[in-house]
């Protein structure tokens, strides 16, 4: 467990999450033209009908690997946030992150959903970015 991270470095931890599901995205991009390539009629072989050959099958194997394997980290990533959020006891607090951070929303977003002041919105995401425990899970 992680204890004495600083504001700043909290609220970058938490900020990386759209980041995250923006790599996601990409890596699916990825994959599915690396599976679509692999799939289509056409080979590299020039059009012969001879088809991939062992060299092309795990360079294949290799480029899909790394990409599912980064997505996976990245979804681990992304729990990670959400736990360092559910650290907090307070459900609103709670709430108020998850709306900011995985959300997206502004301020004034989440004061017209929850139903307080945008200045208590915002005093008690500082309170909370302060509160979060981050979990070193690297073991």
């Amino acid at each position: 467990m992680t204890d004495n991270v600083d504001f700043e470095s909290k609220k970058e931890f938490l900020n990386n999450y759209k980041s995250i599901i923006k790599r996601i995205r990409r890596l699916d991009e990825e994959i599915e033209k690396l599976r679509t390539k692999e799939m289509s009629p056409s080979s590299p072989s020039g059009g012969t009908g001879k088809g991939y050959d062992v060299k092309d099958l795990s360079l294949y194997a290799a480029k899909l690997d790394e990409y599912e394997t980064d997505r996976e980290e990245c979804f681990k990533k992304l729990e990670e946030i959400k736990d360092a959020i559910h650290s907090l006891t307070d459900q609103t607090d709670i709430l108020i992150l998850e709306m900011k951070y995985i959300d997206g929303l502004q301020d004034k977003e989440i004061s017209e959903r929850i139903g307080l002041c945008r200045d208590r919105i915002s005093r008690r995401r500082l309170t909370a970015i302060e509160s979060i425990i981050i979990r070193d899970n690297n073991n």
